[in-house]
């Protein structure tokens, strides 16, 4: 038990070093005991870690394809971050009222532009009282790397 406790099999991926102390043996990635080889999942955690870091606990993202939304939710169900996500199509049935309540709750909104968005749908989100932030690209790890370097780079 306290070795389970103590010692950590990582790869060298900073988003996978472990917090706290123990001792850490570095490992191939698809031996790697937080992203098990996963570039996504590596990426979710330097994601987090973005997060964690500039103090973003409740994000709205915009758009994406269903299985994208899918791969996302379950990042995210794996994973307790303490990060409120909420994922929305990015086809036009939201409506101003549920648009409002969204950016009301959230830190940031994220309009990801380089999948399914609806431009009536994205105009919703526009002069939210939180930031609102256009990225264009169409994978997830993309998204999400651009994402945590936005949020790191304080731009």
């Amino acid at each position: 038990k306290l070795l389970q406790e103590r010692l950590a099999f990582v790869c060298d991926s900073e988003s996978c070093q472990p917090q706290g102390p123990c001792a850490i043996v570095i490992v191939s990635p698809v031996r790697c005991e937080v992203c098990g080889g996963s570039d996504m999942r590596r990426r979710w955690k330097d994601f987090l870690l973005a997060c964690k870091e500039t103090s973003i606990s409740n994000l709205v993202i915009v758009g994406g394809s269903p299985t994208y939304r899918d791969q996302l939710r379950k990042l995210h169900r794996e994973e307790e971050s303490g990060l409120v996500l909420k994922l929305v199509k990015g086809s036009p049935s939201r409506g101003r009222r549920r648009a409002e309540a969204d950016m009301r709750q959230a830190d940031l909104v994220v309009l990801w532009g380089g999948t399914i968005l609806d431009h009536s749908n994205s105009e919703l989100y526009r002069g939210a009282s939180c930031p609102v932030l256009t990225l264009p690209h169409r994978g997830i790890t993309g998204m999400l790397d651009a994402l945590a370097d936005h949020l790191r780079q304080g731009s």
